[in-house]
């Protein structure tokens, strides 16, 4: 599911900034070029009001035994430990083929917007992440 983005010009890789460390924490699940569409609803923030916004991105999905980090064009988006609490308060689900969604009130991680936002990562191993971060969640209770 790469998009023909990152195979020309690698949009949607994990940025280097993190690589490292991703390297050190143990690569579970890695899925780079894939795409990501992000919908704000009903947000409210300093900089901006909308009832419903919806972008596509490119992008990653990464699990390591440290962490979840999904990025959007070279930009973490979700970027948090497993034993992180706030983590237990996403939504994660499956959607369409291929589709793991994560949902959350925005204030949660910008106490100043209210609303929802939704990620879709579309990857091949969308179940499989599903499982594993529900698991991990899961241990980290």
């Amino acid at each position: 599911m790469t998009s023909l983005l990152y195979r020309l010009f690698k949009i949607g890789a994990i940025p280097a900034q993190f690589r490292p460390a991703l390297q050190s924490e143990g690569v579970r699940l890695l899925e780079e070029g894939i795409p990501v569409i992000v919908t704000y609803r009903n947000l409210r923030s300093p900089r901006r009001l909308s009832s419903f916004r919806r972008m596509g991105r490119v992008g990653a999905l990464a699990l390591t035994h440290q962490r979840v980090l999904g990025t959007a064009f070279h930009q973490p988006i979700l970027n948090l430990p497993w034993s992180e609490k706030r983590l237990q308060q996403v939504e994660w689900s499956l959607g369409g083929e291929g589709e793991l969604w994560a949902a959350f009130e925005a204030g949660l991680f910008h106490p100043d917007w209210s609303g929802r936002i939704e990620i879709a990562f579309r990857c091949t191993q969308a179940s499989r992440a599903f499982t594993m971060i529900q698991y991990e969640i899961a241990q980290h209770r």
